[in-house]
């Protein structure tokens, strides 16, 4: 509580209050230092399995690529909770795509087909069934990215629009 008493020192109640809120509110944007790595962790260890469990260089160089944006985020600035909610939709979006592929690339349905000469011969093909549960799985982790970056944007416009009536009544009551 010392420390408290020393940032406080001379202040007024409301302005307390202030500050109070504005640490708040940095609370609740940024991830504090201890949640940040934990959650850089998990999705980390995550892509680091799911590249050792992948099936294509393809989507092992996805993988690799989100795990060097969030390194190269880290390091760029502070992550907030969108930031790690995003990473891991992307991440949920490499492992929809590397299972789309899959799908596409299984030729474990055989059927009977008649050849332009007339002869009988299988041939083998992709279960239409998987393919498309898993270009729907694909879709659906689109959407969701979609649909995390329009609230993103949304709380970013309240934010910026709270921020400029606050300016604009601080400047009324000064002048």
């Amino acid at each position: 509580m010392a420390a408290a008493d020393s940032a406080w020192a001379g202040k007024s109640l409301s302005e307390q209050r202030q500050d109070y809120d504005w640490w708040l509110d940095a609370q609740e944007r940024y991830l504090s230092t201890s949640k940040q790595l934990y959650e850089q962790s998990k999705l980390n260890r995550n892509i680091n399995k799911s590249m050792e469990d992948a099936t294509t260089s393809a989507s092992k160089a996805r993988l690799k690529a989100l795990q060097e944006q969030m390194e190269a985020q880290d390091r760029f600035n502070k992550m907030t909770q969108y930031d790690v909610d995003m990473l891991t939709k992307q991440y949920e979006l490499c492992l929809a795509l590397e299972e789309l592929e899959n799908a596409r690339n299984s030729k474990d349905t055989v059927r009977l087909v008649r050849d332009d000469m007339g002869n009988m011969m299988y041939q083998y093909t992709a279960d239409e069934d998987n393919v498309s549960e898993a270009e729907q799985t694909y879709e659906d982790k689109l959407q969701e990215i979609n649909d995390l970056a329009i609230a993103r944007q949304k709380e970013l416009n309240e934010m910026y629009f709270s921020t400029q009536e606050g300016f604009r009544q601080k400047a009324q009551e000064i002048y």
